[in-house]
């Protein structure tokens, strides 16, 4: 029974230190312009909405009722001439049936404005917050049927185990009890800190090299590679001077085959879709540790760019993250397993300096 409460300490602490790493051209101005200018051609009276007005001026002069408008374009979709199909096309953005820019579109523009940020180096103000939502065990193969719990807390769980070895003193010599014990108690107190939000903040000063290695991707010289297969659903909304691209990621599972969690596999994480706009985090494992399975949800992305110099100005990144970490220990008489369900979540904001040119 000593013999297995230092294996137990030992789990228990290991658990305690537990450390999960999350972890970014010249501006392509044509790009900024190419979607404007879609919007001009849809807002045919220039009353910065579309609706079927539009669609029924264009028609008109498609047919030659009214004139073609002096430095505008009605080419609604991009064939290089004004004709009835443009006003289709435009009364059907208007009621909802067709959407303005093909998600394809939309995303290339995004990962052209997030990888600008990196070629321009604009400077930014960082913001970090990841929270620990819950962490709870599971534990299996112990001696003392108090100790066996399916998703117990962490905190409640560390206080079960000191209960334990408090009934079981006569069992350590002082010295050694009293180090045991006020190792428990460090974990306690750390673990009752987990669900703490933990917020950071950088500044990167513009034109240097911080942009690649605390702008996502880290280390990389691109900041997205999104396509439409990676993402759940994606809108590109233009008002007030600025345009607004909101994703929304699908959920993913993966195990221990599948995800690489390792430090040194972080060219393999880009190749998943969380990967290609996000820093996605690792964990280092030991001989008696060992990675289960990671489940990434509700990734989101919102990105603002100036209309007027086609910079970003702000940038948001946020997803949901649940881990199981399994320490397995091995004693004469045992196999004690314990399983930790750690859900977090992570925030970033971004707020880019502006251009002026």
């Amino acid at each position: 029974m000593k013999r297995f409460l230092c294996v137990l300490l030992s789990a228990v602490l290991l658990f305690s230190a537990l450390s999960v790493t999350a972890f970014a051209a010249e501006k392509d101005r044509a790009a900024t312009k190419k979607i404007l200018a879609r919007f001009d051609a849809f807002d045919a009276d220039s009353d910065g909405k579309i609706a079927s007005s539009d669609a029924l001026y264009i028609l008109k002069v498609a047919i030659g009722i009214e004139e073609m408008p002096k430095n505008k374009s009605l080419d609604a979709d991009g064939d290089g001439k004004v004709t009835t199909s443009d006003a289709l096309k435009v009364l059907r953005c208007s009621l909802g049936i067709e959407d303005m820019f093909s998600s394809d579109e939309i995303l290339e523009y995004l990962c052209t404005e997030l990888n600008w940020v990196k070629s321009r180096k604009p400077g930014f103000q960082r913001t970090r917050v990841d929270t620990c939502t819950s962490m709870k065990v599971t534990a299996k193969g112990a001696p003392l049927s108090s100790l066996n719990v399916t998703n117990m807390e962490y905190t409640a769980y560390l206080k079960r185990v000191k209960s334990s070895m408090e009934s079981m003193k006569s069992l350590f010599d002082e010295e050694e009890y009293e180090q045991m014990m006020a190792q428990l108690d460090k974990s306690i107190a750390e673990a009752e800190q987990v669900y703490t939000p933990k917020e950071t903040k950088r500044t990167v000063q513009s034109g240097t090299s911080q942009h690649y290695y605390y702008f996502p991707a880290t280390q990389y010289t691109w900041s997205c590679k999104l396509t439409s297969a990676d993402v759940k659903d994606v809108s590109l909304v233009y008002n007030d001077g600025k345009i607004t691209i909101t994703v929304n990621m699908n959920n993913y599972s993966y195990d221990a085959t599948t995800y690489p969690y390792k430090s040194g596999q972080y060219s393999e994480r880009l190749k998943l879709p969380y990967g290609k706009v996000f820093d996605l985090p690792t964990y280092n494992t030991n001989s008696d540790t060992a990675f289960k399975a990671i489940w990434l949800k509700n990734g989101n992305v919102t990105v603002e760019i100036d209309a007027s110099t086609g910079g970003v100005i702000n940038a948001n990144y946020a997803y949901d993250y649940t881990v199981d970490i399994i320490n397995k220990q091995k004693t004469a008489t045992n196999n004690y397993n314990m399983t930790v369900k750690q859900v977090s979540k992570m925030s970033e904001n971004y707020v880019i300096n502006p251009i002026t040119d």
